[in-house]
């Protein structure tokens, strides 16, 4: 059964996803360090869910 792909709806959350894969650690890394579910940050950076409140604590935590 192939399952469709989701719609990116927030392209501007998807540079992070780099910053994260060249930061050497893992979204659940993240997650852990925000208290948060690994779902939540990874809908986040991969553009499906917005994070108004994540975002800016994920930069802060990538030292942008």
């Amino acid at each position: 059964m192939r399952m469709a792909k989701k719609k990116v709806k927030f392209p501007e959350n998807l540079h992070l996803k780099k910053q994260i894969e060249e930061s050497g650690r893992s979204i659940t890394y993240y997650a852990g360090k925000l208290k948060l579910s690994r779902l939540v940050v990874s809908n986040t950076v991969n553009g499906h869910y917005k994070g108004t409140n994540i975002v800016p604590r994920l930069k802060e935590l990538l030292n942008q």
